[in-house]
C-alpha cells in the first residue's frame, strides 16, 4: 500500500494528549475529520501505528491533532519525530493539483536549450520556499529553486518533464 504523508509530530502539547505537528499538506482541514483513521510511522524503525483523530486544529504551517484513546501526554510522548500518513487512495487531489513526490523522477530540461539538465531526486521544503533537488547528468548534484516563472517555466507531470530558466551560476 502506497501512504501520503501529511506531516510530522514535533512536541506533545498540554497534558490532553495533543500532539503539535509540522504540516506537509495543502489541504489539512480536509485530510483531518473527526474519526479519520491514520497512520503513524517511525521512519528509523519501520514501525507504524493506526491511530483515529479525535481532535485538530489547522494553525497555518503546523497543525494540532489528538487522537482516540491517547489521550493523556504519557501515551504519545513516544509519537515525537513520527510521520502521519494516509493511504494515497484515500487522500484525492483537486482537479490541476499534484503531490511533490509526483515530480521526483521528472526529467528537467534547458528552457533555452532543450538540453536534459538531470533528473529530480528530491523536492526539499522550507518554509519560505522549495526546492529541486537534481541529478545532473555529469552526476553532479544541484538545487533549483521551485519559482514558478522566475525558474520554473513549465510543468508537465504526465510527461515527467520540467523546463527550467537557466540563469549565469544556477548550475
Amino acid at each position: 500500500m502506497k501512504y501520503i504523508r501529511l506531516g510530522t509530530i514535533v512536541k506533545t502539547f498540554g497534558l490532553q494528549g495533543q500532539l503539535r505537528c509540522k504540516s506537509m499538506t495543502s489541504f489539512a482541514s480536509s485530510r483531518f475529520h473527526l474519526g479519520t483513521k491514520l497512520t503513524l510511522l517511525n521512519e528509523k524503525t519501520g514501525e507504524r501505528k493506526e491511530v483515529i483523530v479525535s481532535y485538530f486544529r489547522d494553525s497555518g504551517d503546523y497543525y494540532f491533532l489528538a487522537f482516540k484513546d491517547l489521550e493523556d501526554i504519557n501515551a504519545v510522548e513516544g509519537f515525537i519525530g513520527f510521520h502521519i500518513e494516509i493511504p494515497e487512495d484515500e487522500a484525492p487531489l483537486p482537479e490541476g493539483f499534484y503531490r511533490l513526490s509526483d515530480l521526483i523522477g521528472c526529467h528537467v530540461l534547458n528552457a533555452e536549450t532543450g538540453e536534459l539538465i538531470g533528473e529530480v531526486i528530491d523536492v526539499l521544503t522550507f518554509s519560505s520556499s522549495s526546492n529541486f533537488k537534481i541529478k545532473e547528468t555529469n552526476g553532479k548534484t544541484c538545487y533549483i529553486p521551485f519559482v514558478m516563472k522566475e525558474f520554473i517555466e513549465t510543468l508537465d507531470i504526465e510527461k515527467k518533464e520540467i523546463t527550467v530558466h537557466v540563469i549565469p551560476g544556477l548550475l
